[in-house]
């Protein structure tokens, strides 16, 4: 399961009803922490009920509730396909009429500060012929049975409560639905609640200010979260599953012997003796390893480090994440929340994080949600993560989400909020993607002949990509419009001539501003496929040479190295695309030196790129002094 939206009412700073949005990564941005933070908390408390991080207070309540309860609910997609609610009857949530409107699993918990009660509420679009059938998931068997007899409903089962609730609707004909509230947190309900609490994915707070010991730290809950994960796979809960038999089979025999003796002192007493043991599923393993000691070789301990020290190795623990993720075939969900990550880190531990959360969110099985008020950090942020938080003139809390709500206003409120600047040269090449991008810079550094021509790395030359995938990227683009500078711009061929009327409008300005094409259709083209069929990655691939310069070599990769290419599900492809892109315009990049580019018949046309660049920085070198 996956975060789709949670919503706020009388929580702290959210009094009024206000819904957040989040997706693989979400970056929640504002100047003010508490606003930022109480999201986060908010979570905590929904899924850990008190026992993680955060424990609920009374003054969590909004000081202006006017005595209505605090809610906190929150909205799941990608559901499992089926569930086990009664004994090992497989069902399904659309089945069992569980969910809402939009096919989403919506879990409601409301506070009573009576006590600080919780009571937990599905959300859902259910049967509603009668008030026996609206509350149908509220009843006994017993009660089950009964409407069954009474009203001579055919049921082969009737020993089990979903059968026996499936007989009855198939028996109603015309379905009256309404959307509302179920209680499934007592009586029977409470069953069905204990099953699906076991689907919701994983969710760990890491703050930014913790108290300084091991046991209650950055250090410990990586640890706690990893065995708590490592707990959740199937091979490993079978196998415990056996372990519990086995102690449960020596208890007995242990139970049996002391009971047989006691018999021969007290008849009466041995036979009302009888040993219980927890059910495997009820132990809880990991209380096993409840206390989880990261010790150093100097013999001082972490918590006695320095804060970075300590936030570094968080920062590895989700490198490491990262990396197993991608090759592990089966993993839980989970969803990492990370209060103010640039906390006591080197701006190229920071730039090593967000990676490592960029790649965490493409596994498929991971959410992450982090909250910031870095400009170094948001800059390094695909836009569409981006949620902005902000006051309307009458106090009351707004948040935008870029990927539902893309507004150009609400990015320069960001920039101006976090005092975010461009840093652009004097020459500035464009190009059409960050891919684009760091094919030039790769060229360039592997290329000793290029690099003679101009150098990249150190001239002033700055290299952006027009489709603001970042909100660096949108920054650079937005204050491009206004700066006095020289672009040069570059793109892949445009046989469709999309750019037509682009290129007439940078070449009509009578400036020194230039375009032009790539002779090849992309710059995937410009790498020479015996570089790419020597990869480790895509070893065993053979690319079309007939026609090179016209192949398509992302898609030829893609579905030589998965079968399943086509099948997979549009945001999958485009995930497995956009990797095979990175590697080839990086990794593989950097190994194309200047005989691969003649072979290719490229040589000329790149030579040109850099020696025009070249000509206009010393233009502008020129005209300075």
């Amino acid at each position: 399961m996956k975060i789709e939206t949670l919503i706020l009412k009388n929580f702290r700073g959210y009094k009024n009803e206000t819904r957040i949005s989040f997706w693989n990564l979400t970056a929640i941005i504002w100047r003010n922490d508490a606003w930022k933070s109480s999201i986060l908390e908010a979570l905590d408390i929904f899924f850990n009920n008190w026992s993680w991080v955060i424990k609920i207070e009374k003054d969590d309540l909004s000081k202006s509730s006017l005595g209505e309860d605090m809610v906190i609910w929150v909205e799941f997609s990608w559901l499992p396909d089926s569930i086990i609610i009664d004994s090992t009857y497989n069902t399904t949530l659309t089945e069992e009429y569980l969910l809402n409107d939009f096919g989403n699993l919506e879990i409601h918990k409301k506070y009573s500060w009576i006590g600080v009660k919780c009571s937990t509420y599905l959300f859902a679009r259910h049967p509603a012929n009668s008030n026996f059938i609206e509350t149908l998931l509220e009843k006994k068997i017993t009660e089950l049975k009964k409407y069954i007899e009474d009203n001579a409903i055919h049921c082969e089962n009737r020993s089990t409560s979903a059968i026996l609730r499936k007989s009855i609707r198939d028996s109603l004909g015309s379905i009256e639905f309404r959307s509302i509230l179920i209680p499934i947190d007592k009586e029977d309900s409470k069953k069905i609640w204990e099953q699906i609490e076991k689907y919701l994915p994983l969710f760990v707070l890491f703050q930014s200010d913790r108290q300084n010991k091991d046991q209650d730290s950055e250090v410990q809950d990586p640890m706690k979260l990893a065995i708590k994960e490592i707990l959740k796979d199937p091979v490993i809960q079978w196998q415990l599953m056996e372990i519990a038999i086995k102690v449960e089979e020596k208890v007995k025999t242990i139970a049996d012997m002391t009971k047989e003796k006691l018999n021969e002192m007290n008849p009466e007493l041995a036979n009302i003796l009888k040993p219980i043991l927890p059910q495997s599923q009820d132990i809880k393993w990991e209380s096993a390893f409840g206390k989880v000691w990261v010790e150093c070789d100097d013999w001082i301990p972490l918590n006695k480090r320095w804060s970075w020290v300590r936030r570094l190795v968080l920062l590895n623990f989700f490198r490491a994440q990262a990396e197993r993720r991608k090759t592990e075939k089966w993993s839980s969900n989970i969803i990492y929340a990370i209060e103010e990550p640039e906390t006591s880190q080197h701006p190229d531990h920071q730039k090593k994080l967000i990676n490592a959360f960029i790649e965490l969110s493409e596994t498929g099985s991971s959410q992450i949600i982090l909250t910031t008020h870095s400009p170094a950090i948001s800059q390094l942020l695909p836009i569409n993560s981006l949620c902005f938080i902000e006051k309307d003139s009458t106090g009351n809390v707004c948040i935008t989400n870029m990927r539902n709500d893309w507004n150009t206003e609400v990015l320069l409120k960001i920039v101006e909020s976090l005092w975010i600047m461009p840093t652009l040269s004097k020459i500035v090449c464009c190009v059409e993607g960050e891919n684009d991008r760091n094919f030039l810079l790769a060229i360039n550094k592997s290329i000793p002949e290029l690099k003679n021509i101009l150098d990249l790395s150190n001239d002033h030359i700055s290299i952006i990509s027009m489709w603001w995938s970042t909100l660096k990227r949108w920054v650079e683009r937005h204050y491009l419009k206004n700066a006095w500078v020289i672009e040069f711009h570059l793109y892949d061929r445009d046989p469709d001539n999309q750019y037509g009327w682009q290129i007439d409008i940078v070449n009509a300005r009578g400036s020194k501003d230039s375009w032009r094409l790539t002779m090849k259709m992309e710059m995937e083209n410009y790498i020479h496929p015996d570089l790419i069929e020597a990869d480790e990655y895509f070893s065993n691939l053979s690319l079309n040479r007939t026609d090179y310069d016209n192949l398509d070599v992302t898609m030829s990769i893609a579905n030589q190295k998965f079968a399943d290419f086509t099948s997979k599900t549009p945001e999958e492809r485009k995930n497995i695309e956009n990797k095979i892109k990175q590697i080839l315009n990086s990794k593989i990049a950097g190994k194309i030196t200047k005989e691969h580019l003649v072979e290719l018949q490229a040589w000329d046309e790149v030579y040109k790129w850099f020696y025009d660049l070249r000509s206009l920085l010393w233009d502008t070198i020129s005209i300075t002094e």
